[in-house]
């Protein structure tokens, strides 16, 4: 049986009005009350990003959903510190992502020889950083 209590859901920069409208389905179709847990990102004076979850003793041991479009360079990096510091830092038990709209969406196909493929990149990249891999491996 589905318990919210288990979960944390986290909403980050790509698109909140986008990740409400979905949580709201989701509530909606689930019969739950799942809510946004605050997020603060800011920016230190060399324009580097200041992360911080607000109620970060909240994730141990419960499962974390973060919303993220993903539609530049710094939102996918934001988005792989999300999904790293949940799991590691803050010991999640796992980390589910809903992920709207996917930088390099068109760049997938494995026909296309020629044509880089930087959407399977940007997941191995997720997966090199979740292993503790080094590149290249």
């Amino acid at each position: 049986m589905f318990d919210p209590r288990k979960f944390i859901v986290i909403g980050g920069t790509g698109n909140h009005d986008l990740d409400a409208h979905v949580l709201r389905e989701i509530n909606k179709l689930g019969h739950t009350e799942l809510e946004f847990s605050h997020l603060d990102i800011d920016l230190y004076p060399d324009r580097e990003d200041a992360f911080e979850i607000q109620e970060y003793e909240k994730l141990s041991g419960r499962h974390v959903i973060i919303f993220q479009s993903v539609y530049d360079v710094s939102l996918k990096e934001r988005f792989l510190t999300l999904i790293w510091a949940a799991k590691y830092q803050y010991k999640a038990r796992s980390v589910i992502a809903v992920v709207p709209f996917m930088i390099y969406r068109r760049q997938e196909r494995a026909e296309k020889e020629k044509e880089i493929n930087r959407n399977r990149m940007f997941i191995h990249q997720g997966i090199v950083r979740k292993r503790g891999l080094r590149s290249g491996t």
